[in-house]
């Protein structure tokens, strides 16, 4: 039974390299919301979002042009690579919706018109120019992601500067008698 709890361990922490494990490329914070940029072995629109909801998160959904410009800014670096959103038209061809939303997208930035060429469906960013703009893609087609996490704001507070932090001890609280009860340190069968 240890040894059950021990790999659970290790795969909570991110030391087993499960599928859905992912390294990131990094982490930006824009306004009320906390970007995580992963870089794992390419993946369709299917899985991106999997892996966004195995994190707590969702594929992002980019909801304004500063937003955009924003993200577009912190994603300078990486201008070779694509990103999928959140974004598809998977229910009604030209209609594209939010699916961590689950309604029509009220901002879209196309590079293009959407063309539907060759069954074009999801929603992905890239770069022109260094500016990044929506595209529609094939979902099937194998790209990196980019999820979203909404961050909780204290009571009372009604800005970006006043979020909510888990204390340290808290944390240990937690962590601790996990820890003391596996002994994963010294383990032996």
């Amino acid at each position: 039974m240890s040894f059950n709890i021990y790999i659970i361990f290790l795969y909570f922490i991110g030391i087993f390299g499960g599928s859905l494990h992912a390294r990131r490329f990094g982490t930006a914070q824009i306004g009320r919301k906390r970007y995580n940029i992963y870089n794992i072995k390419e993946s369709n629109w299917f899985h991106a979002a999997h892996l966004c909801r195995s994190h707590n998160a969702d594929l992002v959904t980019i909801e304004s042009e500063s937003e955009m410009n924003a993200l577009s800014d912190y994603l300078n670096g990486y201008a070779d690579k694509y990103f999928w959103t959140s974004g598809s038209d998977l229910v009604e061809e030209g209609e594209y919706m939010s699916l961590s939303k689950g309604r029509t997208l009220t901002y879209t930035n196309f590079f293009y018109e959407p063309d539907n060429y060759n069954n074009e469906d999801c929603i992905h960013i890239r770069s022109y120019k260094n500016k990044f703009y929506m595209n529609d893609l094939a979902c099937n087609n194998t790209i990196y992601a980019i999820c979203e996490q909404k961050l909780q704001l204290a009571k009372g507070c009604d800005n970006e500067n006043c979020m909510i932090t888990i204390p340290k001890h808290v944390l240990l609280e937690v962590i601790e008698p996990l820890w003391k009860s596996t002994n994963v340190l010294n383990y032996r069968e």
